[in-house]
C-alpha cells in the first residue's frame, strides 16, 4: 500500500557531560557502580517535515528478471537491501556507490561475473550493476534529473536497450538529483527470479520512452580461452541505439531528452582451461 508517516518521537540518550566522571569514579568504588543519567534527543525530523516531503503515491517502478546463479543472487540481495528504505529529500542527490560503498568480503558479497574491459570475470559483487540498471529505470520513469550513468559495454537482453546502467567502484557511479519538489522513498527488493526498484513520492510528470532502431550493427566473434580464471560467454552483436525520455503532464508533452548508447559486441567465449572461473 501507500507509505503512511509515523509520528516522530522524543528519544533519549546517555549523557555525555557527566557519565565518564561517574564511570571512571565506579572503576574504584567498592560497588563497582555508576549513577547514569539521561537527557532527551528531539528528533531530526519532525512528523511535519516528513508530511511536507509528499510521499504519499508510487511514482516510478521497474523490474528485471535474473538468471540462477546463487553467488550472483547474493550480491543483488546485499545491495537491494543496503538501498531499501533510502530517502532522498527534495533537491538532494543520491550516489549509488555513496549508499553500496566498496563490495568486500565484509559486506557480504561473494565472487561472481562481472563485465572487465571486453569480457567476465569473476569479482565482488559481480550481479550489482543489474540493481543498478533497475534503479536506472524507475529513475528514468519518475522524471528526475539523471546527472551520471555508463550503460554496460555490452548489451545484455534482461534489460532495455539503451535504458540501463552499470556500477564499478569506485569510480563508475550513477548519479541523479531528485528535483520532483518532493521526497523520494526508494523500495528494493528481490522475489522469486524478480529484482524491484520502486519510487514512492508525488508524482508530477507522466513519462514515456521511446526508442529508435539499431545502427551500425557489428556481429560477435568465437573466442577460444585456455586462460584459469576464463567465464563462458554468449554471444551478442554490437550497435548504436537512442532512446527518448518524453516528459508529459495532462496528456501535453512538454519535453523530452535523448540518450545515446554504443554497445560492444560481446563475443562468444568458449572456456578450456581445467581452471576455469
Amino acid at each position: 500500500g501507500p507509505p503512511q508517516v509515523v509520528s516522530a518521537r522524543v528519544g533519549s540518550k546517555f549523557d555525555v557531560l557527566t557519565n565518564p566522571t561517574s564511570f571512571l569514579a565506579a572503576l574504584t568504588s567498592p560497588t563497582r557502580t555508576a549513577p547514569t543519567s539521561m537527557v532527551s534527543t528531539p528528533p531530526k525530523v519532525t512528523t511535519e517535515r516528513a508530511r511536507g516531503w509528499g510521499i504519499k503515491e508510487k511514482v516510478s517502478t521497474f523490474t528485471t528478471q535474473f538468471p540462477h546463479n546463487p553467488a550472483r543472487t547474493n550480491n543483488m540481495k546485499v545491495a537491494a537491501d543496503a538501498l531499501n528504505g533510502t530517502i532522498v529529500r527534495p533537491g538532494a542527490g543520491l550516489s549509488l556507490n555513496g549508499i553500496l560503498g566498496e563490495r568486500t568480503p565484509a559486506k557480504g558479497y561473494l565472487p561472481a561475473p562481472d563485465i572487465f574491459a571486453d569480457g567476465l570475470e569473476q569479482a565482488y559483487g559481480g550481479g550489482v550493476s543489474q540493481v543498478s540498471a533497475t534503479l536506472f529505470n524507475a529513475v528514468f520513469f519518475s522524471g528526475v534529473r539523471i546527472d551520471q550513468y555508463t550503460p554496460h559495454s555490452f548489451y545484455t537482453s534482461r534489460y532495455p536497450e539503451g535504458r540501463e546502467a552499470t556500477l564499478s567502484w569506485p569510480v563508475v557511479d550513477q548519479k541523479w538529483t531528485n528535483d520532483s519538489g518532493f521526497g523520494i522513498l526508494i523500495s528494493s527488493y528481490l522475489r522469486g527470479n524478480d529484482l524491484t526498484v520502486t519510487f514512492f513520492g508525488t508524482k508530477t510528470w507522466d513519462i514515456e520512452a521511446g526508442k529508435g532502431p539499431r545502427r551500425n550493427v557489428v556481429q560477435a566473434k568465437t573466442v577460444v580461452d585456455d586462460r584459469p580464471g576464463c567465464v563462458p560467454q554468449s554471444p551478442s552483436p554490437g550497435f548504436d541505439v537512442t532512446v527518448t525520455r518524453i516528459f508529459k503532464k495532462g496528456g501535453v508533452q512538454v519535453r523530452t531528452s535523448r540518450f545515446n548508447t554504443h554497445y560492444l559486441p560481446e563475443d562468444r567465449v568458449t572456456c578450456t582451461s581445467a581452471a576455469r572461473g
